[in-house]
């Protein structure tokens, strides 16, 4: 994947950015994360999102941080989040439907029905679910 949603960055232990990820500069979801804050030489910089597992320090700070860029990628209520493969499948589905509203013959009207069924199918997982599924995990990209 080229394009990443949002990109956490753990920061070393003393709180220094040592290493970039990638092509930081250019990234606008990018978040400093700064763990073990709890202990006192690991204060951080305001630009950092401090945390501790120990005390539950900057966990509603970090929800906050990844909710906000999340909810500008969100469509608008009346519409719904498709990804790029059900975007394709739909698309053709509209377009088999179209061309069965302007078809006369019974047999070709059946032949643009069923095609668009065939793409609501392997939108909803009844159809294709190899392709599915492999679209699905495709793209996660879990690192450390």
């Amino acid at each position: 994947a080229d394009r990443f949603d949002l990109v956490a960055w753990r920061c070393r232990q003393t709180g220094r950015i040592d290493q970039q990820p990638g092509d930081s500069a250019a990234h606008d979801r990018l978040l400093w994360l700064n763990p073990r804050a709890d202990l006192p030489e690991r204060a951080a910089g305001a630009d950092r999102v401090s945390l501790s597992s120990l005390t539950g320090e900057g966990v509603e700070v970090l929800w906050g941080a990844m909710a906000a860029p999340a909810a500008g990628m969100l469509p608008p209520p009346d519409q719904m989040a498709l990804n790029t493969r059900q975007r394709v499948l739909s698309q053709g589905a509209a377009a088999a439907l179209r061309a069965a509203a302007q078809e006369s013959d019974l047999l070709l009207i059946a032949e643009q029905l069923r095609s668009a069924m065939r793409a609501f199918d392997a939108i909803t997982g009844r159809a294709d679910v190899e392709a599915m599924l492999d679209a699905l995990f495709g793209r996660f990209c879990i690192g450390k």
